[in-house]
């Protein structure tokens, strides 16, 4: 199965276009998701190829995390018009 046909289902299961990031594998094709924040990165389990490593997954979900923030700023303030 292709990534945008994974995306396709996902979003298809929850009735909304929501999947605007992917972290996916240093050899994913992303040539096909012009429209979405794509993070490339190592993800494999050294010993269990696999599963993902827990710690390679936690930081590139991390680094995704600020990917985003710088990409789309958005206040986390429980009073959103207080500066």
């Amino acid at each position: 199965m292709q990534l945008t046909e994974k995306i396709a289902m996902i979003e298809k299961h929850i009735c909304q276009q929501k999947i605007d990031a992917v972290i996916v594998g240093p050899v994913t094709d992303t040539s096909s998701l012009p429209d979405r924040i794509v993070l490339q990165r190592k993800l494999a389990d050294q010993n269990v190829c696999y599963r993902h490593d827990r710690d390679l997954l936690r930081q590139a979900i991390e680094d995704m995390a600020h990917k985003i923030h710088q990409l789309k700023p958005f206040n986390l303030s429980p009073y959103p018009n207080a500066r």
